[in-house]
């Protein structure tokens, strides 16, 4: 045999010692079959993996898992093994129960008669749940002891009396009565409190839905809120990494100087002002050509004067032009009759 397998085989045999072992301290026969069936509770009570499931009082097995049901989640699922072939009917109750006042708890299955063929429950089927209260586990079944209640009121019951009556002048039968009326009182409390919280249980119900669904989108939105904070982180460290005493110190230069500025136009404008006024008072040349008519009048008469010298040079250049080639004298000037300097006499027509 070679090596190579030698090694191999020697891996599978310390493999297989490992799995056995481990199933051997978790208390399970490796060499025996099994069958797994599940139950669902409303609620487990303190029932946890690796509690015993009897019939009987006697142990034939034991609880595997627990996990919550993805189709109501008010409710568990719990997983059972059970050693061997023993046949288990379909009508089989599982209840969990206490073992003792201090005691775990384990479960009980429960069935009025053993079954065959269709009629058993084969491995990966649901059994029916049921459970039983710690009082119930304690003192067993309750209808048991009703003769010894009976008896302990037969007997009790006119001593009570004979007290009652016989003390009902100094006070003990008013007391008993006083302590009836307050169990009764009592009594009503608890049912009207047992309604308001019937009546609320809707509303703790719904409550409990929002909050679920706040967290929910708060799982959701972790990411944009991480992002948020990082935004705000950086906003905050480059504001911390400005000069912001220099950028101040800057803002209010520019300040001074805009200040300096408006002072500047406010003493122009009211230069401007002033001029504008002393205009409107006549004063200056300005004004007084403003103000007065006989400056108008004589600019007026002075450019009609201009005009007529210009268009009487124009008609007449050899009045201004003396010029003899020949040695000849100039004729002599004759004002035409329609001389634009001359006044025009209006038309006897």
């Amino acid at each position: 045999m070679r090596r190579e397998t030698k090694i191999g085989l020697l891996a599978l045999v310390t493999l297989a010692v490992v799995v056995i072992g481990y199933q051997f301290l978790k208390g399970n026969d490796v060499f025996s079959s099994t069958n797994t069936f599940y139950i669902v509770y409303e609620d487990v009570d303190q029932l946890g993996v690796g509690d015993q499931v009897v019939i009987n009082g006697f142990r034939i097995g034991k609880v595997t898992d627990i996990q919550l049901n993805k189709e109501n989640v008010r409710s568990l699922i719990v997983a059972i093994t059970l050693e061997g072939d023993l046949p288990i009917p379909k009508s089989a109750s599982a209840l969990i129960k206490s073992d003792g006042l201090l005691g775990g708890r384990f479960i009980s299955l429960e069935f009025e008669k053993a079954c065959s063929g269709a009629d058993c429950a084969v491995s990966g089927d649901y059994l029916t749940a049921a459970e039983e209260s710690m009082i119930a586990g304690l003192i067993g079944d309750p209808a048991a002891l009703t003769p010894y209640f009976d008896l302990v009121r037969d007997n009790t019951g006119p001593i009570i009396d004979s007290i009652t009556s016989r003390t009902d002048t100094n006070g003990i039968g008013r007391t008993m009565r006083n302590m009836e009326v307050t169990s009764q009182n009592l009594a009503s409390l608890t049912a009207k409190l047992d309604r308001l919280l019937a009546n609320s249980s809707s509303n703790l119900s719904e409550t409990t839905s929002n909050v679920a669904s706040i967290t929910q989108n708060l799982e959701d939105n972790n990411a944009k809120i991480e992002s948020i904070l990082r935004n705000v982180d950086s906003t905050t460290s480059g504001l911390a990494g400005l000069d912001l005493e220099k950028t101040l110190t800057a803002v209010n230069a520019t300040l001074t100087d805009l200040k300096s500025t408006l002072a500047t136009s406010n003493g122009a404008m009211e230069n401007l002002a002033g001029v504008t006024q002393s205009i409107n008072n006549g004063d200056g040349t300005l004004g007084k050509l403003i103000k007065e008519d006989d400056i108008y009048t004589r600019l007026d008469r002075t450019a009609t004067n201009l005009d007529l010298l210009l268009q009487d040079f124009r008609l007449n250049p050899k009045r201004y032009v003396n010029v003899s080639v020949f040695g000849k004298k100039d004729k002599e000037y004759k004002v035409p009759n329609d001389d634009p300097a001359e006044p025009q006499l209006p038309d006897d027509n």
